[in-house]
């Protein structure tokens, strides 16, 4: 095997959004593999469009607004757009390097990043950071965990959750994803959240194809997808200290280098 091309004639299914998925598909090109893009799920506006309108109205009462990803920046900025708020915004936290792009490409500058990109990780160090007393609103979509505002409110600091986004399944990927599993198509299965195991496992189940995933190689992005699909029974081969999607297609590269 080219050791340039780790993944050289292997098949990896992408389950992320498909507008987010333009750099995994290169990197996967770059690395001999091939790329099969069936996006297991997609995003919208809250369907109580005008709760995240009054939100925003209160955003001068708030100190800090937290994101947690790209989806939650994108979709706050949308929401501003489209209630044509035009105040100042508090000062803003942000967990992961591509949240932390997208809030810059809006040309703010993020106030603080933690280090490490999880939610226990960026309570540590957050707390030190903020005021006493300071008011925080955190940007979520409707799936994300709580622990962000459950772990502030516990140690005392005013924090409100705001649901800026809901995460749904695209109806015409669930036939294309049997298909494909009924075939033996793919090789590689890549998760980059929760939702696209879940959404993944769904289609398993109701086109009853538990028979089809044995031979599967699974690769997730962090320790949360991770999780979620050793829930469900799925053997996972690999994931990446950094939680990124290009890291864990490296990571998948080793993986398959270290088998050969």
């Amino acid at each position: 095997m080219d050791s340039s091309q780790p993944l050289l004639g292997k098949r990896i299914l992408i389950t992320r959004a498909r507008e987010q998925s333009s750099g995994l598909i290169e990197r996967i090109i770059k690395l001999g593999g091939v790329p099969l893009a069936i996006p297991l799920l997609d995003f919208a506006f809250p369907d109580q469009f005008d709760d995240v309108t009054q939100r925003l109205t209160q955003l001068p009462h708030f100190d800090w607004l937290i994101f947690t990803s790209k989806n939650g920046v994108d979709f706050f900025f949308k929401a501003l757009k489209q209630t044509g708020y035009t105040g100042s915004l508090p000062k803003t936290a942000v967990i992961g390097d591509k949240t932390c792009e997208a809030i810059q490409g809006y040309g703010i500058k993020p106030d603080f990043m933690p280090r490490e990109f999880v939610a226990e990780a960026f309570i540590r160090e957050f707390l030190p950071v903020i005021k006493e007393k300071a008011k925080v609103l955190a940007l979520k979509g409707n799936l994300s965990r709580d622990i962000i505002s459950a772990s502030l409110t516990n140690a005392g600091v005013y924090c409100e959750d705001l649901t800026i986004y809901r995460t749904i399944m695209p109806e015409d990927s669930k036939a294309k994803l049997a298909s494909v599993l009924k075939n033996d198509e793919a090789d590689v299965v890549t998760f980059t959240s929760s939702s696209t195991v879940e959404h993944f496992v769904q289609v398993v189940n109701d086109y009853n194809l538990g028979g089809k995933i044995s031979r599967l190689h699974f690769v997730c992005i962090g320790p949360i997808s991770r999780k979620t699909a050793e829930k469900y029974g799925l053997s996972v081969a690999a994931s990446p200290r950094v939680y990124t999607a290009e890291a864990m297609i490296d990571e998948l590269g080793s993986y398959l280098k270290d088998r050969v």
